[in-house]
């Protein structure tokens, strides 16, 4: 048994972990199920199955995207409503979501990346297919702007807590999101 794609484990866990300060101790629980949720988003059919025997056809519908774009979200939007005693986190599932579905891929030669990893190769003129620099720079940069927009998305947790936690959330997302490549690398 081999797990593949850890990187993708620790970036869930990290994104779990930003929210520590709404959900102190319920961040015990919640790391490792948004680990979990990130990776099946995240993994292929055969590395799923590599750690747990199963028929293709679950494991195909077990690692589709939504697992991460949709399931990371309520989970920690759900835990942030209970634990703050409010309904407004639930507001930000939507945006949440929609922070999720533009994607961190870069250029290389395996696909063409996504729409914000182009952007971001074309903008700095990095070239990820010749530098491995220039790849590890590209994916902190699109990494850090996807941590700062799931940051804005759920920025309306300042009307209901103190704003000092929204920003160690913000801080933490930043700084962590983007290392977590470099940890892996």
């Amino acid at each position: 048994m081999k797990l593949e794609n850890i990187e993708e484990l620790i970036v869930g866990a990290v994104v779990g972990f930003a929210f520590i300060p709404y959900v102190c101790f319920n961040v015990i629980w919640m790391c490792p199920v948004t680990a979990m949720l990130w990776w099946l988003g995240g993994a292929s059919a055969s590395a799923l199955q590599n750690v747990i025997p199963m028929p293709a056809k679950i494991a195909n519908m077990l690692t589709q995207k939504i697992w991460r774009r949709l399931g990371v979200p309520v989970v920690i939007c759900l835990t942030l409503a209970v634990c703050l005693r409010s309904w407004i986190p639930l507001l930000f599932i939507l945006p949440f979501y929609a922070t999720l579905t533009i994607g961190y891929g870069i250029p290389d030669g395996h696909d063409q990346g996504s729409p914000l990893g182009r952007f971001i190769c074309w903008t700095c003129d990095l070239d990820p297919w010749d530098s491995e620099l220039d790849a590890v720079i590209a994916d902190c940069l699109v990494r850090f702007t996807i941590a700062a927009i799931i940051a804005i998305s759920v920025g309306g947790l300042m009307f209901i807590a103190p704003p000092i936690k929204w920003i160690v959330l913000s801080i933490t997302l930043v700084i962590l999101y983007p290392l977590a490549v470099i940890a892996v690398d």
